[in-house]
């Protein structure tokens, strides 16, 4: 992930458990068993992953900068759901170094035996995937805000612009008379692109940032669920 953000601490529940040789082997197929002697060992084996440089540019012609990743991680925090989840796992597999096959695996043991075991692979697949819809809904509501005010925005220039249009050209009719008044029109019709185009430019790159964004986000979900659909043993 871009970045780390941390929607539950969950080890502070389980810090102190023990995995035996015995129990793992238990949960595992031999073929798969998951190298984890304890809960901070599984956290402490890898250094965290290290933020995608996305070139610092808030507003990257549409990429997936740290800023709006960081808002959608924030975003998927207000909308994590009480109890151990998919976003638990997430949380958990971020802290041991990122989305590996193994540090899911490993993970998932952990918070299975910190759920009661409660936690299933149907359940990681089900949240993941409501989460995922949830990050999707929410973004088309707040494009949907954004058009509309673009909207708003590209209809006043363009009821500005004929009225402008219109004074100049009755103020052209009367230019002995009317000369300053006609040169002050015509400023203001000069600069209309000026006014109005930035701030239009600036809504739809923040709409390019926002998508490109949740995509990102989104395809690291769809990497995790794929990764949980083939690899999580129960």
């Amino acid at each position: 992930m871009a970045e780390n953000i941390k929607f539950g601490n969950i080890f502070k529940r389980i810090g102190s458990l023990v995995f035996t040789e015995e129990y793992l082997q238990t949960q595992n197929p031999a073929d798969n068993k998951p190298e984890v002697k304890d809960v901070k060992t599984a956290l402490n084996s890898q250094p965290p992953a290290a933020p995608q440089n996305t070139g610092g540019n808030f507003f990257n012609a549409g990429t997936a900068n740290n800023d709006m990743i960081k808002k959608v991680y924030s975003l998927l925090g207000s909308i994590n759901k009480p109890g151990i989840d998919f976003m638990e796992l997430w949380d958990a597999v971020e802290a041991m170094g990122g989305t590996t096959p193994q540090n899911i695996n490993n993970a998932f043991v952990a918070l299975k035996i910190a759920s009661g075991n409660t936690l299933s692979k149907q359940l990681l697949l089900s949240s993941g995937n409501e989460y995922g819809n949830e990050l999707k809904r929410k973004l088309e509501l707040d494009i949907n805000e954004k058009v509309e005010q673009k909207n708003t925005l590209l209809y006043e220039k363009k009821e500005r612009k004929e009225s402008l249009t219109s004074e100049i050209q009755q103020l052209t009719d009367q230019m002995q008379k009317l000369q300053a008044t006609l040169l002050q029109k015509q400023n203001e019709l000069n600069q209309i692109e000026t006014t109005y185009l930035p701030r239009v430019h600036d809504i739809d790159t923040k709409i390019l940032g926002g998508e490109n964004a949740v995509k990102t986000v989104y395809g690291e979900i769809q990497k995790m669920l794929s990764i949980i659909e083939n690899t999580v043993k129960e």
